[in-house]
């Protein structure tokens, strides 16, 4: 992103390269932000940068408080630095392709007309878009800006957003799979189809589904990961789900704890799983929502799987 309208005059000596302490002259700008300045300059120079860098730094400062052309210049060792004109936004005009609209981009960002021109915010907003592209399957937008001087303390925001090719599944790979079938688990995912467009949503809900299916199969512990990369200039993407299984949660052992009032035999009564069994999730969530319904029994119980172990956590309270 760039400021192409505006040249910042910069005009000095380079001082020797050894400490040095530089005194700075602020002209045209507000008392807040000329301390501000001042406060820079000194701690800079007390850093011994050279004055090149100090120059960038103030110019970076005052461009985002809408000085968009200061003028710097040194005598010896004073900068002098006229801050020029504060620069308001007067006009907000966006060019944009599919798949959004300039209303869906000017309700995006919150630069609005008679905003103080700060390049900084304006360039974090415009991320805003760039966000929202990729999480619409746009994984190569350009989005650039111009501010286009129409009077002494006026611009115009021009803004230019191109979204580029949607990203579309060109090959799905499955690695440490072993319970079920490649075919088994796109099925689940719905990310069978190749050429289908892909957006960062859908692979997070292929990847709760993947979780889900080993889950109701016994597997608690299971993991998986997703990898995307771009294989094609328009947009293909090579998608890999690395699957880790664990093992498979068997019922050797239930401990009830926290119960004082309510014996164990009225909870484990309220189990829908025994010793032996295979815990599946659906086990586990019915069983919490047999628990919560006991007399004595506050709030939904913590069930937790270890080594063969299952603990069951309740809470009591009146009945």
């Amino acid at each position: 992103m760039s400021v192409p309208i505006f040249r910042i005059a910069i005009i000095f000596l380079l001082l020797p390269a050894m400490a040095f302490c530089i005194t700075v002259e602020v002209l045209g700008a507000s008392p807040m932000l000329r301390h501000q300045v001042e406060r820079l300059v000194s701690d800079l120079s007390e850093s011994e940068l050279g004055v090149e860098v100090i120059t960038e730094e103030v110019c970076s400062l005052l461009r985002d408080e809408g000085y968009l052309s200061p003028e710097i210049t040194q005598e010896e060792s004073m900068l002098i630095i006229d801050a020029g004109n504060q620069y308001r936004i007067a006009e907000i005009v966006v060019e944009v392709e599919k798949p959004l609209t300039e209303s869906d981009v000017v309700s995006l960002i919150s630069v609005r007309q008679g905003d103080i021109a700060r390049v900084s915010t304006i360039e974090s907003e415009l991320g805003k878009v760039i966000t929202l592209l990729h999480n619409l399957g746009y994984y190569h937008p350009e989005v650039d800006y111009k501010l286009r001087c129409v009077s002494d303390n006026r611009v115009d925001l021009l803004i230019t957003v191109e979204s580029g090719s949607p990203g579309y599944i060109k090959d799905i790979r499955i690695s440490g799979a072993s319970v079920f079938s490649k075919l088994q688990i796109l099925n689940e995912t719905g990310l069978g189809r190749v050429r289908c467009a892909v957006k960062p949503f859908d692979i997070a809900c292929a990847v709760f589904s993947v979780k889900k299916m080993y889950r109701e199969a016994g597997y608690g512990d299971v993991r998986v990961e997703p990898t995307m990369i771009e294989v094609d200039e328009d947009g293909g993407i090579h998608i890999t789900l690395s699957i880790y299984e664990g093992e498979m949660q068997k019922v050797m052992r239930i401990v009830i704890e926290g119960n004082t009032r309510t014996r164990d035999e009225v909870i484990l009564r309220e189990l829908t799983f025994r010793p032996g069994d295979i815990l599946r999730e659906k086990d586990v969530n019915r069983s919490k929502k047999m628990i919560s319904r006991l007399a004595f029994i506050r709030g939904s119980p913590e069930i937790e799987y270890d080594n063969g172990v299952v603990k069951v956590v309740v809470r009591e309270g009146r009945a």
